[in-house]
């Protein structure tokens, strides 16, 4: 079938593919934190599959990506940022809410995709000609930090990762607002993006 399904309960598969991933060090760091380097092939395959299944918008979307106030990796100010991206036409969205498909849809139709570090920003596979600003807990290194960023460089999107403040235990955060209204004015005035 052409379609998407969204399992909501357990199955059992005859066959199941797993990509693989490499592993290598971080170019010119002096660390020893591992890189995982992502299988374009992969990423491929998911966005050959689903993307002509998506209608595509003539009016690009503007997202930013809300996490509830218990999760890990909320944004503290949140008020304040959500205010600001509103007088640049940000819709605020909640992934975990959303179904698959709304999920690539919101995606594949944006202009801007903003939001803290997590597994949300996946379905940047699926889009194209857009920023993305992820926010990132300072201090807090993983082996993900930079697994976004990897499919925005596959898929040419412009990539901002900024190391933000936390708040508790390395993971809530403080937005830099001033420095992501920069950003967001940079791009909106530049050629670079259709907004």
């Amino acid at each position: 079938s052409d379609d998407l399904i969204e399992i909501t309960r357990s199955i059992k598969v005859k066959n199941l593919l797993v990509p693989s991933q490499h592993i290598t060090l971080i170019p010119n760091s002096y660390s020893n934190n591992k890189l995982y380097l992502l299988d374009k092939n992969s990423f491929d395959w998911i966005r050959n599959k689903v993307y002509n299944l998506i209608p595509k918008d003539t009016v690009r979307d503007k997202i930013y990506i809300s996490r509830p106030i218990n999760s890990k990796r909320f944004i503290a100010n949140e008020k304040d940022l959500f205010l600001m991206l509103k007088k640049y036409g940000f819709e605020k969205i909640n992934p975990d809410k959303m179904t698959v498909r709304d999920q690539i849809e919101k995606f594949s139709n944006s202009s801007f995709v903003i939001g803290a570090h997590g597994a949300a920003f996946s379905n940047l596979i699926v889009s194209s000609k857009c920023v993305v600003i992820e926010l990132y807990p300072e201090g807090r290194y993983s082996e993900s930090t930079m697994t976004y960023y990897q499919i925005s460089q596959m898929y040419g999107l412009i990539h901002y990762l900024i190391t933000s403040e936390c708040t508790i235990n390395h993971e809530n955060i403080k937005a830099d607002v001033a420095l992501i209204e920069k950003i967001v004015k940079e791009c909106i005035n530049s050629n670079n993006i259709s907004v």
